[in-house]
């Protein structure tokens, strides 16, 4: 539309200059430099970056990761050296809902629903009759008798996805300020 395109939304802000790339930019560097496209133009190797990139959110975490990693390490050889003020942090892609504001992450599942997760499908499948609530209890009933070294497993997965929320949590509270 030619009204969004002259009046941009209000929530769209410009990006800080930074030494430090963006998570797509780092994403599509590695897209580049490995081996079945290093022949190729970076031009020519954007498109298929940019379907890749939406199709896989575990890419976006990953380089977001990787990206406040790089930032840093630049904030700290700034501020160590005192040559110049340390950058922003770069901004994730958060979703925004419809009124243009911004969503914050969703917390992390716990090791328990991580259990669940994997096991539904198959206990739907051996009681197909049982309602999701029945379902739920019979799983449940199973993760009481699992040994703790398999919870223990379970309970790493949860601890892995809370660190990346509260990862993506500081970033959106840098960026949009707190919830």
């Amino acid at each position: 539309m030619i009204s969004n395109f002259f009046n941009p939304q209000p929530h769209v802000q410009p990006q800080p200059k930074s030494p430090v790339p963006s998570p797509f930019f780092m994403f599509l560097a590695d897209q580049h430099t490995n081996g079945k496209s290093s022949d190729m133009r970076l031009v020519d190797v954007a498109g298929d970056a940019i379907k890749e990139w939406d199709e896989k959110p575990s890419l976006q975490d990953e380089y977001t990761v990787r990206s406040l990693e790089e930032a840093e390490k630049y904030n700290l050889l700034m501020s160590s050296n005192n040559q110049l003020p340390a950058i922003h942090q770069p901004q994730a892609n958060f979703a925004f809902d419809s009124n243009g504001k911004p969503i914050p992450p969703e917390r992390p599942l716990s090791g328990f629903l991580f259990f669940k997760n994997d096991c539904y499908d198959q206990a739907k499948r051996e009681n197909p009759d049982l309602r999701m609530t029945e379902l739920t209890k019979l799983i449940a009933q199973k993760w009481r008798n699992m040994t703790q070294e398999v919870r223990d497993g379970y309970h790493a997965k949860y601890q892995e996805a809370k660190t990346l929320y509260q990862q993506q949590i500081a970033l959106f509270e840098a960026t949009y300020g707190k919830i």
